[in-house]
Parts: C-alpha cells; sequence; structure tokens
C-alpha cells in the first residue's frame, strides 16, 4: 500500500512488525512486511499516510506487490476500522457480485460488515451506499482513487 516511510526494522513475525510500529506512536499507521523469499530478509517497512502518500518519501503502490508479504494496520483510527476518507478502493465484493446496499447509514454498513465473516473492509457512499468488500487492491470492483462521493473506506484492524 502506498505511503510516507517514517521507519524499517528486521522483524520475523506480522506481530512483530506491528508491536514496532505501534511503539512509534502516531507517526506510523501501517506496516508492509517484505517477502524473505524475494532477498527482502523479513524487512518491516514503517509507513503513515496511507493509500494517499505525501509529496516526499512516498513508497509503494495501492495494489498487488510480489516483493510484500502482509500489509497491516497498526491501530484502528474509528472503532475497530482504520477509516481513509473520499477514497474508494477496490476489492471483490463479500458475495462474488459487484453490487451494493442502499438505505443504510453507515453505523449499520459497518454493523453489517462485522456480521459478514468474508468482510474485511467497506466503503461507504455520501448517499448512503454500502459496498462490503474483502481482497482489499486487487479485487474486481470498484477503482483505487480519491473520490468526493465516497464519505470513506474503512478496514477492519486485529
Amino acid at each position: 500500500m502506498k505511503g510516507v516511510e517514517v521507519g524499517t526494522g528486521q522483524i520475523y513475525s506480522r506481530e512483530g512488525c506491528q508491536k514496532l510500529c505501534q511503539s512509534w506512536g502516531d507517526s506510523c499507521a501501517f506496516t508492509v512486511r517484505l517477502d524473505r523469499y524475494n532477498g527482502n530478509l523479513d524487512q518491516c517497512r514503517l509507513k503513515s499516510l496511507p493509500v494517499t502518500g505525501g509529496n516526499s518519501g512516498t513508497r509503494g503502490i495501492n495494489g498487488y506487490e510480489s516483493a510484500v508479504d502482509q500489509t497491516c494496520w497498526a491501530r484502528a483510527n474509528s472503532g475497530n476500522y482504520y477509516c481513509i476518507d473520499n477514497w474508494d478502493v477496490n476489492g471483490d465484493h463479500h458475495d462474488g457480485t459487484c453490487n451494493v446496499l442502499s438505505g443504510m447509514s453507515e453505523d449499520q454498513c459497518r454493523a453489517a460488515c462485522d456480521q459478514v465473516a468474508a468482510c474485511k473492509f467497506y466503503v461507504y457512499s455520501v448517499d448512503g451506499l454500502c459496498a462490503l468488500k474483502t481482497n482489499p487492491f486487487r479485487g474486481r470492483c470498484g477503482s483505487t482513487s480519491y473520490n468526493t462521493n465516497i464519505r470513506r473506506a474503512c478496514f477492519q484492524v486485529y
């Protein structure tokens, strides 16, 4: 995932990488752990400004990258989710279609995501449309881009 790199470490587990990021406080929002089999020796990249990046220090892409083993949130910023305002994020919908749920409040959309095992994130629009999604940045529904018709995209944090 795109973001500004604030630090690195050599960590052997997802949990260790996440804890290192958490120890950096609010300056680190998420981690990208590189695949050891691509010669990266379990490198853990600590990042801020997820999805949007910044003016300098931005690395990564909002899509599949073969060298990445895992991307993990360090903490939630809204309940048990990390939310980004005004961004659509592509993914597969939980039911295999690209249909959305309509007439929902954001709280109802979030509750629906919490109840569906396959839902890893949701996209909620300003007109009350709710998309329950999985496979962020890799699915066929939506387009990862800035979009003022999207109130927010919210990812579950474990």
